[in-house]
């Protein structure tokens, strides 16, 4: 079954037909599983009967189709809360904390006053076990009661997200707290804590005591939470997955869930949280724990992805990130936020990706899923017997040194040497801090930052130098260079137990196609490796076309409107200069409210349905009639509020812009577009040409060709290779390509950077297609 599992936000107050209509273009695209996911953005109160007839008119339509859904067991996040109700009237399931006021050491009750979230109020204690309960019973018992008989089979699993003790207690002069831990700890340890907190709050010498707190911590959150929440759903013949708070790090997932990996022990399809789209050694680390929970048992793997960006994302880098997480045994593809409508981005207006049906590139879905298919085999071959190198787990040098003037020491060696074993190509894996290995050499770390290869005894401070030493004593079954033999650095490459192998681009940014060689012993393979690409052992190096004819020239041309977002963030008005006169409609935001929008200081119109937006748009907004516009200066005005994904106002018309706001007629043969646009071309296919093929250079855009009016295939990721049929030989054809944007030209361009993740949008996407040609034997 196609691996992408859609996270479907149901916003507003939809109908079933609406809800049927949205997951039937889902089907149609391929997709099979979806998670339904109350948002910000829905009106329908969280767990009432109304939810529940939405989520029987998605279940219901799922049984028809033979389609799976997943639940998630909370509005918004984190998990725990119940949109608030567990702690609603219940004062004594809101959190504790330890509090340092300066002179001593108080427990103090979590408020709402006091507590605040980036999204839901959040006052849980979430180390009180009757708390979980509650959590439960409210919403895992509602679903089994409604959708109990549908467990196990249309209905698979249930999603936790980000559960945390932390919520609560952020800042340096407050810890966790659970009614108890004083006996706990002292019956554990043998001493009493006050001692150990002052010196904690105060920086004194506390590396003991924060050591054992935080591992007590981690024991009692375990079992609270996560054996809990395991014990209902394997109860209830459901699969439980999700991820934890901060996994990508020694010292913060303990900070914040406790040991990860301890954690995703209890998870039927454990998990990771990778919704940057990053590429670095912290997620190196996060993936390698789902591929040690995965070695000690657990059958599958989930990783949750894209929800952060960036908005304008080439499935080529969809791509990336879906083989770099199979890579590490992760089998199951949780896309991003899927809104029925964007009003969801009104309260969460700092990211915006969007893997939907209303999105133009969603034509690109069935390519992305028959990938993921092909990268969930991989994550499920067996790894190698024993990797060339094992990195233990420092629990106690990261722990000891929380309050230490270099508090990320540790984790700063721990990414520091991961990188220098990927770009030297060793296969390494992570293993608990007890774990016993069979790997050559295990390397250990210190408090102070250095490493020890737990094999030789040797020392190292530097992680370049322990790579480097390492490479020298192993020997390499696989390894790729460079064309030229140099060697190459900006990759991932894994290898398994059969022999099989994968090489995934380790690139953020577009590069040119790069030509590496694989080397297995005696053997050299050469190989090409795409922009955002990969090469396994199942791939077959393409082979050259004996022929080859470029196109030099095409007609390109878009139906659709242009659509330029009109920037009201830091002023109540935007100015905007014609060079001719020409005409416009403008497309003005209803939702949430409605306000009034100025022309020239003249009230605009929004009276007619705003069409030419995509559908996910276009129920927040009304347009106007088209309107006249004389050259030069115009200037929109409003009070209303511009969210960055919500614009205030769009322009549309048959216009061309310019990075100033300067705006002209579009020229017949205008490259730029915003939805989508058409290359247009005729070419004499030569007498007896055999295995054609209309090909050309990565442009990072879905695009679709159809030849003589005859659909010709959908490539959403290099190579672009559109194969054709031979009966084409001797005759002359039209080509037509299309090219799909995102949603993300609709927002750019956007320079400002708002909230911790950034906006990371693009300008209007250009059609081009570098070195077009026919390939034919």
């Amino acid at each position: 079954m196609n691996p992408l599992i859609p996270m479907f936000a149901i916003t507003g107050r939809p109908t079933g037909d609406q809800l049927r209509a949205r997951l039937q273009r889902f089907y149609e695209g391929g997709v099979r599983q979806i998670m339904l996911y109350p948002r910000a953005g829905c009106d329908v109160p969280y767990m009432s009967e109304e939810w529940r007839g939405l989520c029987a008119a998605c279940i219901d339509f799922a049984k028809e189709r033979g389609m799976t859904i997943w639940l998630y067991d909370e509005f918004n996040w984190p998990s725990g809360s119940c949109k608030g109700e567990v702690a609603r009237d219940h004062p004594e399931f809101m959190a504790s904390r330890f509090v340092w006021d300066g002179e001593s050491v108080r427990v103090l009750r979590a408020s709402e006053e006091d507590v605040r979230h980036t999204y839901e109020q959040f006052t849980v204690d979430m180390l009180n076990p009757a708390a979980i309960d509650r959590f439960i019973a409210l919403t895992h018992e509602r679903y089994a009661r409604w959708f109990g008989e549908l467990f196990g089979t249309v209905i698979r699993g249930i999603f936790t997200d980000e559960p945390s003790f932390a919520y609560t207690c952020r800042g340096d002069n407050q810890l966790p707290y659970y009614d108890g831990i004083e006996t706990d700890y002292r019956a554990r340890f043998g001493e009493d804590m006050t001692s150990g907190l002052i010196a904690y709050f105060t920086r004194g010498e506390c590396a003991a005591f924060s050591e054992r707190f935080w591992r007590l911590i981690a024991e009692r959150f375990r079992a609270c939470y996560f054996d809990r929440i395991s014990a209902w759903c394997r109860a209830h013949n459901l699969l439980m997955t999700g991820h934890c708070m901060c996994d990508d790090c020694v010292q913060s997932e303990y900070r914040f869930s406790g040991s990860v990996m301890d954690n995703l022990d209890r998870f039927d399809v454990p998990g990771v949280d990778e919704i940057n789209t990053w590429l670095d050694a912290p997620r190196d680390y996060l993936f390698a724990q789902i591929q040690n929970v995965r070695a000690h048992g657990a059958p599958h793997a989930m990783a949750e992805l894209f929800a952060l960006g960036p908005c304008s994302m080439p499935y080529a880098r969809m791509r990336q990130m879906i083989w770099t997480a199979a890579a590490h045994g992760v089998d199951h593809f949780f896309m991003a936020i899927s809104h029925l409508d964007a009003r969801g981005n009104w309260k969460k207006d700092n990211f915006f990706h969007d893997f939907a049906p209303e999105s133009p590139d969603f034509a690109g879905a069935a390519a992305l899923g028959q990938t993921a298919e092909a990268a969930a085999r991989f994550a499920a071959r067996a790894p190698l017997t024993h990797s060339d190198v094992a990195l233990r787990l420092p629990v106690s040098a990261a722990l000891s040194t929380i309050r230490t003037e270099t508090p990320d020491r540790v984790d700063r060696a721990v990414n520091a040497l991961i990188d220098a074993l990927r770009v030297r190509q060793i296969q390494w894996t992570l293993i608990r801090e007890d774990e016993k290995t069979n790997a050559p050499h295990t390397i250990a770390f210190g408090a102070d930052g250095t490493y020890t290869d737990e094999t030789t005894g040797a020392r190292y401070t530097d992680a370049a130098a322990c790579a480097d030493d390492l490479l020298r004593q192993i020997e390499r079954r696989v390894w790729v260079t460079r064309a030229d033999g140099s060697p190459e650095e900006s990759i991932l490459l894994k290898i398994y137990a059969d022999g099989a192998f994968a090489v995934i681009d380790r690139a953020m940014e577009p590069a040119a196609p790069r030509a590496l060689v694989l080397h297995r012993g005696d053997q050299s393979l050469p190989f090409t490796l795409e922009t955002f690409g990969m090469f396994t052992s199942e791939d077959a190096p393409h082979t050259a076309a004996a022929h080859s004819l470029p196109i030099e020239g095409y007609a390109a041309r878009s139906a659709h409107p242009a659509l330029l977002r009109l920037p009201l963030l830091d002023a109540p008005e935007c100015a905007f200069t014609l060079e001719e006169p020409l005409t416009m409609a403008f497309n003005g935001r209803v939702y949430p409210e409605e306000g009034e929008i100025l022309l020239d200081g003249a009230p605009l119109d929004f009276s007619r349905p705003a069409a030419n937006l995509t559908a996910c748009f276009g129920g927040l907004y009304r347009r106007t009639e088209p309107i006249k516009l004389s050259a030069g200066r115009h200037v929109v005005s409003s009070l209303l509020t511009d969210k960055c994904f919500l614009p205030v106002v769009i322009a549309e018309g048959a216009f061309s812009v310019d990075g100033a706001l300067t705006v002209r007629t579009r020229a017949e043969n205008d490259a730029s577009f915003t939805h989508s646009a058409e290359a247009v071309f005729d070419a004499d296919i030569p007498e007896g040409a055999r295995r054609i093929a209309l090909c050309y250079d990565d442009n990072l855009l879905v695009a679709s060709l159809a030849v003589n009016g005859q659909p010709a295939g959908t490539r959403a990721f290099a190579p672009y290779r559109f194969e054709l049929p031979d009966d084409l030989a001797g005759r002359k054809a039209r080509f037509v390509l299309t090219a799909y944007s995102s949603h993300a030209p609709l927002f750019g361009p956007l320079d400002r950077h708002d909230g911790t993740w950034g906006n990371r949008v693009s300008r209007p996407e250009r059609l081009s297609l570098p070195n077009l040609r026919l390939e034919w034997d």
